[in-house]
């Protein structure tokens, strides 16, 4: 049933199929969807959705989106962000994010995990007292180059 309605025929424009899915939802269903545990609309076939994943420096178990087990023990863990950035090394980056992209595709087949994973930001750290400091890469991002 779910199959054949419009917000799942890939032949579709993106525009359209959204449309008809938001059209389809209650208002309760949409709001439900707005937190990072969206919860499941089993009349339309949807699933629910854990959007906390931690790959701040690594694929982490830290958030509910991921569970290490089975096939899947762990993850590569890399330096904290801050630290990282202080190599002024753009390969090293490039290197770090094939691994936590490779990992974290492996363990989404291996249906341990979802696709979207918190990560580090790319605003400038410019004040120590804002308390997210470790996340971000550098004070002036134009000198990894």
């Amino acid at each position: 049933m779910t199959k054949s309605l419009p917000f799942c025929k890939v032949s579709l424009n993106i525009r359209d199929r959204v449309k008809d899915l938001i059209g389809r939802l209650t208002l309760q269903e949409k709001i439900r969807s707005l937190v990072n545990n969206a919860s499941s609309v089993e009349r339309l076939g949807i699933q629910g959705y854990e959007w906390w994943s931690e790959a701040l420096h690594g694929i982490s178990d830290f958030g509910p989106g991921t569970k290490f087990g089975g096939e899947f023990p762990g993850a590569t863990s890399f330096p904290q962000v801050i630290l990282t950035a202080a190599s002024f090394n753009a390969s090293l980056w490039e290197a770090i994010a094939r691994v936590v992209s490779d990992e974290a595709r492996a363990m989404y087949n291996g249906g341990l995990a979802g696709l979207t994973y918190w990560s580090p930001n790319v605003n400038i750290f410019r004040d120590p007292r804002w308390g997210r400091g470790s996340g971000n890469a550098w004070r002036r991002p134009g000198r990894c180059r």
